[in-house]
């Protein structure tokens, strides 16, 4: 009897299998475990097979998520786009706000690639969004429940 390469234990192979190929594991779970196990050992060894190669997959993966987020930048903050609270117009200081909180619901989702501004641009711009500078949405974050920063709009916190 052939043992599971996963758990170790035996399992009778399944004679619908494959034709001539051997059955590996004992189960769909296990099989699931070896195929991540194998596709890590042979990214690594992949990588440093072929560092160049890993240096240009990055480069390109940088550029798709900064083209993403001046996509999400200009469509929530205009052309070009400033902070909604404070008028900030640095793009490095730019970042997005979900106006009703729970930027972290979105963190929870299964995101296979590309992060939040990936995400946005999937779900076809969602209302719930604004852009702010990283000040004001500390400062908006700090003080919850508020729709802009206390610098810029004291008469919201009296």
């Amino acid at each position: 009897m052939p043992i599971c390469e996963i758990c170790g234990k035996e399992f009778i192979q399944n004679k619908h299998y494959g034709g001539n190929r051997v059955q590996r594991y004992c189960s769909e779970d296990c099989r699931k475990k070896g195929l991540a196990k194998y596709l890590r050992n042979y990214m690594n060894n992949y990588w440093k097979k072929y560092p160049n190669k890993y240096l240009e997959n990055k480069m390109k993966q940088y550029a798709r998520k900064e083209k993403e987020r001046m996509i999400v930048l200009l469509h929530y903050g205009g052309n070009p786009p400033k902070c909604a609270c404070c008028g900030e117009t640095h793009i490095e200081f730019l970042t997005i706000d979900h106006i009703s909180g729970g930027g972290r619901k979105g963190q929870a989702k299964k995101i296979k690639r590309g992060g939040e501004y990936h995400r946005i641009i999937k779900e076809n711009f969602p209302d719930d969004i604004q852009v702010l500078c990283l000040n004001c949405n500390w400062a908006k974050r700090f003080y919850k429940n508020k729709r802009f920063c206390p610098v810029h709009h004291p008469e919201l916190y009296k």
